[in-house]
């Protein structure tokens, strides 16, 4: 009752689309094709399931501390065309939480705006960074560039990437 109530279903499709950073693979591809399929019947049952398996003594307070996390990447995190979630930023930080130190480097003379995230510790993993680069100097969208953390983006010429800037 507390889902259906607090959850319109105009506004069904983001929150289940802001699912998708803390979800597997296989629950990403469902979560595609429910918002494809554009049912909102479907859309409210797999949504209340998900919270469900997600804690099954308390799911609707779950999903309430997750969707205070969606709120802060959207404002922090969101631009003009994607919504903070969608954002690799955003997508880290609700799917490890907050860093434990940014070095946020805006005016590098040879660099892009760049920001380093630094997690102290990641379930198993320690010493764990994040790289993020603004290349086009506009939206406040930092694609990722590299991270050390197992099944993210690796890219061991970042630092090569990153100071690619040229100016005029």
């Amino acid at each position: 009752k507390s889902f259906q109530t607090e959850i319109p279903n105009d506004s069904l499709p983001y929150f289940l689309a802001s699912l998708m950073p803390i979800s597997e693979r296989y629950e990403r591809d469902n979560i595609q094709n429910i918002l494809k399929a554009n049912d909102t019947a479907y859309m409210a049952k797999y949504f209340y399931s998900y919270w469900l398996q997600t804690n099954s003594m308390e799911p609707y307070l779950a999903w309430l501390k997750y969707k205070e996390q969606v709120k802060y990447v959207e404002k922090i995190f969101g631009t003009q065309i994607k919504s903070g979630f969608e954002t690799d930023r955003g997508r880290t930080h609700l799917k490890y939480g907050p860093p434990n130190a940014i070095v946020d480097r805006p005016n590098e003379p040879s660099a892009y705006p760049y920001q380093i995230w630094h997690y102290y510790r990641i379930g198993q993993r320690s010493d764990v960074k994040f790289i993020f680069y603004n290349p086009d100097l506009v939206s406040n969208d930092y694609p990722m560039l590299h991270s050390d953390m197992q099944g993210e983006l690796q890219n061991y010429r970042w630092k090569n990437d990153l100071h690619k800037r040229k100016y005029c």
